[in-house]
């Protein structure tokens, strides 16, 4: 269990993160604590006033704890890395996403699945390891390996 300071410290970065995510000015900030908690500043709230502050500020919509109101728990995406992809390969890596989607690909082996086909097409077939994850692939070997699996999906539509 963590000690209490700390959990006021979270409690109070949480207000004021979900403040700034509603963007909220000053002094509708302070009404808001007031109307809510009676106190004019964040740092007087007491254990029952920032719980109360925190559902107030949840409920207009603001993300606690990085969580939505309502939302699923997040499961975890093998193509999350995508985000953080250079500029330029995102949306072919986002297409490698739907193509894999559309050929049937269970989830969880999509990225190694295009993996496989990128190390076949390098030539580098090194025993079952990745020569290149799909992170470091350039913009032209993303085309290509799109490419590859544009043909596979469209021989697989012309035989059903």
């Amino acid at each position: 269990m963590k000690p209490a300071p700390d959990l006021r410290k979270r409690e109070l970065a949480a207000i004021h993160i979900a403040r700034q995510q509603l963007g909220m000015d000053e002094a509708t900030y302070r009404d808001m604590l007031w109307a809510v908690a009676r106190v004019r500043s964040a740092a007087d709230l007491d254990w029952a006033g920032r719980r109360r502050v925190l559902d107030h500020l949840a409920g207009c919509g603001a993300r606690i704890g990085g969580k939505a109101p309502g939302a699923r728990p997040a499961r975890p995406n093998e193509w999350t890395f995508i985000d953080r992809a250079a500029e330029d390969c995102r949306p072919m890596l986002r297409k490698l996403c739907v193509l894999c989607r559309e050929l049937g690909i269970e989830r969880g082996k999509q990225k190694r699945y295009v993996e496989g086909i990128a190390r076949q097409m390098s030539g580098l077939e090194c025993g079952g390891a990745v020569v290149k994850p799909l992170e470091l692939c350039t913009y032209s070997e993303l085309w290509r390996i799109t490419a590859a699996l544009n043909k596979h999906l469209q021989r697989r539509k012309e035989r059903a």
